[in-house]
């Protein structure tokens, strides 16, 4: 698989970085996107299943570095009980466990003003 050894560089960097430096169709992009995550208009859910055994806490580690770096960030953190990497969007009784998160998270941001951060966080999210 041709991702593979970039994930690789990605876990190794601890950070989200280019596909390839040499190439210049992605030049347009930042080198590190965690770095310029402020320029980024636009409230982010990061949802994950609390059995995610494929990327164990990357969802969270990104939502904690993302808060750290950018706390002007509507950024969230969504953690499913019993649910495993992409169970949470294909799983059995997904429709029922996981989809109300994100409904809730879209209506809240529908009906938001543009560019105000949430005043609060619902259960499951921090």
């Amino acid at each position: 698989m041709w991702i593979l050894p970039h994930l690789r560089s990605i876990e190794l960097a601890h950070t989200m970085m280019r596909y390839n430096d040499s190439d210049g169709r992605y030049d347009a992009l930042p080198k590190n996107a965690l770095d310029h995550a402020g320029t980024f208009d636009a409230p982010l859910m990061l949802l994950s299943g609390s059995d995610n055994r494929f990327w164990y806490d990357s969802n969270e580690l990104c939502h904690d570095v993302l808060k750290r770096r950018h706390p002007e960030l509507d950024v969230r953190y969504v953690e499913v009980p019993g649910y495993g990497h992409l169970d949470a969007f294909i799983g059995r009784n997904a429709a029922l466990d996981v989809f109300g998160h994100i409904v809730d998270f879209l209506d809240e941001c529908r009906t938001r003003p543009p560019g105000r951060a949430a005043a609060g966080t619902g259960s499951g999210t921090r």
